[in-house]
């Protein structure tokens, strides 16, 4: 589900997919939407901060200030 502009889904649509691609064993599928959940919000601010700044790729910027830690 794309999202719009204001929302990181612009440039991750297929968010909601990436559970389907880490599994190993079908058992895995839950823990891995369970995980994926705990980064909506990093995820968020990362590209809301990214936007304020006009970056063009809101994902490099924000691993440049997280690599910086």
């Amino acid at each position: 589900m794309p999202g719009n502009s204001s929302s990181f889904l612009y440039w991750a649509p297929d968010f909601d997919g990436w559970p389907n691609s880490w599994i190993g064993v079908k058992e895995d599928l839950d823990l891995s939407r369970k995980l994926l959940s705990c980064f909506i919000e990093f995820l968020q601010a990362l590209y809301a901060k990214a936007i304020q700044k006009n970056s063009k790729n809101p994902l490099t910027s924000g691993f440049f200030r997280v690599q910086r830690f």
